[in-house]
């Protein structure tokens, strides 16, 4: 059985289960006033709908990945220069040095804490500030 034989084979039956008789042609799908044609065009329309929805979040999905890793690199960089300081009791006068001058880090002590808060510096703390 050839390729041909077999598609005569397969519209046949599908007439036969949507009892459609021999006058049915390949326009009648599109003819929405006939059943077959009315189906053919809304399940037409929805698949070119979800189509065009796939394309779409598929593009902005890869952007949002994109903006997701930047943010990713950047916070594990954050995280690694933060691990470099060496955690030590300071004294006051210690504490004093890492004023932000001379490109020192600014430290901050709270109740027995020290904190760096050297990425404060132009906004809320360093030279001039609070």
């Amino acid at each position: 059985m050839g390729a041909r034989e077999a598609f005569q084979m397969f519209t046949a039956s599908v007439k036969e289960y949507l009892n459609i008789d021999d006058s049915f042609s390949y326009m009648t799908l599109f003819n929405l006033e006939h059943p077959v044609g009315f189906v053919f065009t809304v399940g037409l329309t929805v698949a070119a709908i979800l189509m065009v929805k796939a394309m779409f979040e598929a593009l902005y999905l890869s952007r949002d990945e994109e903006e997701r890793q930047k943010t990713l690199a950047k916070a594990r960089a954050l995280e690694a220069e933060r691990e470099k300081i060496v955690q030590r009791d300071f004294t006051v006068e210690q504490l004093n040095e890492f004023n932000g001058l001379n490109d020192k880090p600014i430290y901050i002590g709270i109740n027995r804490e020290v904190f760096d808060a050297s990425e404060a510096r132009d906004t809320f703390y360093g030279p001039g500030k609070t």
